[in-house]
This record gives C-alpha cells, structure tokens and sequence, in this order.
C-alpha cells in the first residue's frame, strides 16, 4: 500500500468526524432597527424542506442542520426599550411546522442566552416580550414540511404602562 494511501486510510476518521460535527451557524440573513414607533418589518423566507415528526425531533441532526432542520436567522437591534412583537408564519406542503427562538446578541449577530421560545405543532409562532434597547437574534427553525417558506415579521411598541 502506498504512503498516500495509508495517510488517506488515517486521516479518514478524523474527517468524517468533522463532516459530521454541528453545523456552523452562518451569520444573520437580515437585520433590522427598531425603534418604538410601531412599524413592523417584514420578509420571508425558503422555500425548504424538514424532516421533522410530531412524535421526535428529526433524527440525527441538531438545529440549523441544512439537510434536515434548517433555520434562518434575524439579528434585531432594538434601539430603546419597548415591546417587541415577533412572528414567523409558515406555508408549505406536507405540514408546514416553524419554532421560533429569540436569543440575547451582538451587533455581529452572535448567538448568546436563550431569551424565550415557542415551539408549537402550529405554522404561526409569535412571541411578545418586554425589552430593554439591545442586540436580539430571532431565529426561525424549520421543524417539518416540504417546500416550505415564512413571512416574517418584527415590531417594536412602547411598553404599555
């Protein structure tokens, strides 16, 4: 056997270890800032496909896998306190099912704490949280479905007294 072939034969595990590894998160596919005027700004999203079931989370993959669960990211400035309103609607064949996650951020767009979540059997997530001016990624995570796609939105209210 060759010496390129016994280096190939090595370094096999350590590759196929690495191809397997948790997606890297890519940085946000949008941004917005808010201000508390109320104005929504909207997008969308996909089309995609899931794996998931209503029974287990989809097999073998971790959230933001392209192949099975993948996700899109927003990253929100949110540029005084207020009341932020998020909301991800999916439509698609076989199911549609979209969680949503809003996490603490920076201006790069860096996952940080988990601020709130809903994840539902339904296509239509909203959040409602009071916040104070900061960085917040929200994040929607195709749970099942083919050929899905979301219309996102985000709005900023003052907080009501």
């Amino acid at each position: 056997m060759s010496t390129k072939t016994l280096l190939r034969l090595a370094f096999a595990p350590a590759i196929a270890s690495a191809a397997l590894a948790a997606p890297a998160i890519a940085a946000p596919a949008r941004s917005t800032s808010l201000t508390t005027d109320g104005k929504a700004f909207t997008w969308t999203d996909g089309p995609r496909n899931a794996l998931g079931t209503e029974v287990a989370d989809p097999p073998h993959m971790q959230m933001c896998d392209p192949t099975g669960w993948p996700c899109d990211d927003t990253l929100i400035h949110v540029t005084q306190a207020g009341t932020l309103t998020v909301n991800a609607k999916a439509d698609g064949l076989v199911r549609p099912d979209v969680d949503i996650y809003l996490y603490m951020s920076d201006a790069d767009g860096t996952e940080g704490d988990l601020w709130d979540m809903s994840e539902s059997t339904s296509a239509d997530e909203t959040l409602v949280e009071d916040l104070d001016a900061g960085y917040y990624l929200f994040r929607v995570a195709y749970f099942s479905g083919f050929n899905d796609t979301y219309a996102g939105s985000a709005a900023l209210a003052p907080i009501a007294p």
